[in-house]
C-alpha cells in the first residue's frame, strides 16, 4: 500500500478556478484513471496538475566528495556514519537530529574529513554557548579543535590570535559569535 497525503491545488481554466483538496494515494499517481477518479478531474486538468508538480521538483547537485566507511571514525554509530557520508557527498547539507544523537560528534567528524580532503584548516562558526562543549567533545573523540578570536587592529588588518599567520596546521577552528 502506498503513502497518502493531503493535496490541494487550484486549476484555472477559462477564467474560472476549481480547487481540489482530496486525499490521494501516491503509489497510483501514475495511474491516470485512478487519479482522475480520486480528484474528479478530466485529462486536461490532470496533465496541468502533473506539470505543476513536476515544475516544483528540485534536483540535488552534489558538490562534495566520497569517503569509505573505513575512513570514518569507528566510534560513529551506523546512522551517524550515514549522515556524515551523505553530508560529505552532497557538499551543502544540514543535519537536523534530535537531542542526544551526536550532532556535535557528526559535525566534528565531517570537519575532520574536510580538513583531510582539502589539506587546509576549517573554520566553524558557533554560538558562544556551545564552543566549550564542542572543544570538550573534540578532546573526548580525538579531534584537534581550537577556539579563535578575531581582533581588528588600529591598522584595520586582521590577526587571528593563538595561531601563526605564516603557517596553519590542519586543524579545526571555532569562531564564537554572540547573539
Amino acid at each position: 500500500m502506498g503513502k497518502s497525503m493531503d493535496l490541494s491545488c487550484t486549476v484555472r481554466e477559462n477564467n474560472t478556478s476549481r480547487k481540489f483538496g482530496r486525499r490521494c494515494a501516491f503509489w497510483n499517481l501514475g495511474n491516470e484513471a485512478s487519479c482522475l477518479k480520486q480528484f474528479n478531474m478530466n485529462t486536461k486538468e490532470l496533465d496541468g496538475y502533473l506539470k505543476f508538480l513536476s515544475e516544483k521538483q528540485t534536483a540535488v547537485q552534489e558538490s562534495g566528495f566520497d569517503v569509505e566507511d573505513s575512513d570514518l571514525s569507528p566510534q560513529l554509530f551506523p546512522f551517524q556514519k550515514y549522515c556524515v557520508k551523505r553530508a560529505l557527498k552532497v557538499g551543502r547539507f544540514a543535519m537536523f537530529a534530535d537531542c542526544g544523537l551526536g550532532k556535535t560528534y557528526m559535525q566534528l567528524e565531517w570537519a575532520q574529513q574536510v580538513v583531510n580532503h582539502i589539506k587546509k584548516p576549517l573554520l566553524i562558526l558557533a554560538p558562544l554557548g556551545v564552543v566549550g562543549q564542542t572543544i570538550k567533545e573534540g578532546e573526548k573523540f580525538g579531534y584537534k579543535v581550537n577556539e579563535i578570536a578575531l581582533r581588528w587592529l588600529s591598522t584595520k588588518t586582521r590577526r587571528i590570535s593563538g595561531t601563526s599567520q605564516k603557517r596553519y596546521d590542519t586543524t579545526i577552528y571555532l569562531l564564537p559569535f554572540h547573539g
